[in-house]
């Protein structure tokens, strides 16, 4: 009796303690100071800025629509009604997010507010993982670095919002932490959800080989991430009777593959440069062709130090993210390579070659921050005014 005493006293069991201990610590984390105070200040200003901008027309007011803009539209549909019986453009959209969608939905009575749950609950899982990776290379500092420049990057408001970029990069980063600790089977359940969450989880299974080489065993249980995403044409081919359906409907964004794999995007989105749009104004039509060419330039120039600070097989997933977009341009439109940016921000390992670069540079980091700050600045105001972001 007297052993247990000290439990009693403290008013908490064993177990209890270990769990309110290790919260504790989570809350006074490094990364999840920075997710809250980076999603605090998000919603503010983007409630600010739709208080002082005049919006146009069809945008809702203040709450949880203000962050339901664009596509996610789609995934609210699909939460709905599937993508049976007549699926138009959702199939592009694929199925993990908008079921979890549909099943918190359910309990909360909202589709929105789950949608928002499920954001912001693996945005904050985001921030956590990517700090950990990163110190891992870097250090603490570099881990908070990283983290500084997620929260920063002008297309983190998606990450916040109705999308599924939150979900997959959570997905993508539980992926790569378990396989480095040899829970392979684990690693590979979430690379195939990541698969079915966006097109872009085949790089996640492309990173995970190179981790895996030359080990059989560890390679075998990729298969199980294939068997998943094969999941999603099995699915359409019974609801739309169409298993390309997730392909097919690309073209509705006159987005089309090219042999030329990503080579083939960068030079339709240079090529742009030079053509005149009857649809647009040239100083936007100029503006968004040029955006999306700067981060690309960014992002291809992170990627040998992705290779020398993070790992082959981080830059293995970064590249072929990067390529996977750049293969399917919108050769045939105004803007090639529009949503480029926010595709960018799926490539998580270039946030922690950016904190190296600025490793022992001063002036870079608050070159970077202070870039970013203003970037972000102006995303804030195009989405709280309901312009198109990316």
């Amino acid at each position: 009796m007297t052993a247990r005493l000290p439990a009693l006293r403290t008013g908490f069991p064993g177990p209890s303690a270990g769990v309110a201990r290790r919260l504790a610590r989570l809350i006074r984390a490094p990364s999840f100071e920075l997710f809250a105070a980076s999603s605090a200040g998000l919603w503010v200003a983007v409630g600010f800025a739709m208080a002082w901008f005049p919006r146009r027309a069809g945008i809702g007011g203040f709450g949880p629509t203000l962050w339901v803009r664009a596509d996610s539209g789609y995934y609210l549909a699909i939460a709905h009604h599937g993508y049976a019986p007549d699926p138009g453009n959702a199939p592009a959209f694929f199925p993990a997010y908008p079921t979890l969608i549909a099943g918190l939905g359910h309990v909360l009575g909202s589709y929105v507010i789950a949608g928002l749950v499920i954001s912001l609950g693996c945005c904050a899982i985001v921030f956590e993982l990517l700090w950990r990776l990163a110190a891992s290379r870097l250090g603490a500092a570099g881990g908070t670095r990283t983290a500084l420049y997620l929260a920063l990057f002008p297309m983190s408001l998606f990450l916040h919002a109705v999308y599924s970029e939150s979900l997959f990069l959570a997905l993508a980063l539980g992926a790569f932490a378990l396989a480095e600790r040899d829970g392979w089977w684990q690693a590979s359940l979430l690379a195939g959800c990541a698969t079915l969450t966006r097109s872009v989880g085949l790089a996640v299974i492309a990173g995970l080989a190179v981790l895996a080489w030359p080990s059989l065993k560890r390679l075998g249980w990729l298969l199980l991430s294939i068997a998943m995403f094969a999941a999603f044409p099995i699915a359409l081919s019974y609801q739309v009777h169409d298993p390309w359906a997730f392909d097919h409907a690309q073209t509705q964004w006159q987005r089309h593959f090219t042999w030329w794999g990503p080579l083939g995007g960068i030079w339709f989105g240079i090529r742009a440069l030079w053509r005149k749009s009857a649809s647009f104004t040239e100083h936007f039509y100029l503006a968004v062709n040029i955006e999306a060419l700067v981060f690309l330039a960014l992002f291809v120039a992170l990627l040998p130090l992705v290779w020398r600070r993070v790992g082959k097989a981080y830059a293995v997933f970064a590249a072929a993210a990067l390529a996977i977009p750049l293969s399917v341009p919108a050769s045939a439109g105004d803007f090639p390579l529009f949503s480029f940016p926010r595709f960018a921000l799926l490539a998580f390992p270039c946030f922690i070659a950016l904190a190296a670069f600025a490793e022992h540079r001063p002036r870079a980091h608050t070159t970077i921050v202070a870039v970013s700050s203003v970037a972000l600045g102006i995303a804030v105001v195009q989405w709280a005014t309901g312009y198109w972001v990316s």
